[in-house]
This record gives structure tokens, sequence and C-alpha cells, in this order.
């Protein structure tokens, strides 16, 4: 599945995957694994996820420099990492649950319908 960046609002940004579901992204925290989602790397080194401090750059710099890659990728796509899929298996699981119990009351309506159906009829 695709995903893509979009701005929200007051500094915030939007995971938006293809079926219209969206992630909010507020903590500056989070910018250094999206940006990298979207090809952005934090240090050459590979030792720093770019939200702690490795031996050449200062988290707060790579924090900074996420940020500014997102807005310059702002409506860019890239491969979903796994951001949507478990949601996706929830979603699906809520969806079915849904069906089924509106089901369940589906069929307890009509049996109801035809239980006072035949109590009408009856007379007294």
């Amino acid at each position: 599945m695709k995903i893509t960046i979009q701005t929200g609002d007051f500094g915030a940004y939007l995971l938006v995957a293809e079926d219209g579901r969206d992630i909010l992204i507020q903590t500056d925290l989070d910018f250094p694994g999206i940006a990298s989602t979207f090809g952005w790397t934090p240090c050459k080194c590979g030792s720093t996820d770019g939200t702690v401090d490795c031996a050449h750059r200062k988290a707060s710099d790579m924090i900074a420099e996420a940020q500014a890659y997102l807005d310059d990728h702002i409506g860019d796509q890239a491969d979903d990492p796994g951001y949507f899929e478990s949601d996706e298996e929830e979603y699906d699981a809520e969806l079915n649950a849904d069906r089924l119990l509106a089901q369940q009351e589906l069929e307890d309506f009509e049996q109801a319908d035809e239980y006072l159906g035949d109590y009408e009829s009856e007379s007294f």
C-alpha cells in the first residue's frame, strides 16, 4: 500500500493511506522516523534513528532537518512500512464484527416480526 505525506494543522503532518485512513504526526520525535520512510537519512554512520545524538550529530539538528525534509516532500508517496497494516486488519475485523452484529439484529427483528404477526392473527 502507498502512503502520502500531507500537511496538517499547526506544524503537524498526516500520513494518508490509499484507502483514505490517516495518522496524525505531531510530535517532533516522530519526524525522523517518518522522514526516513520517505528517503531521509539521519546520519551516514547509521548509529542513530535521528532521535538521539550520535558521534557526528546532535538529535535536535537531525529532528529539525527531518522536519525540513518533510516540508520539502509534501505530497510524496512511499510504500507503507507497516503504519496501516495492523490497523487494516483491526479495521477489517471491526467491519466484520459490525456486519455480524447487524445481521444478527436483522434476524432478531425478522423473528420478532414473525412472532408478532402470528400473535396478531390470533383472536381473543
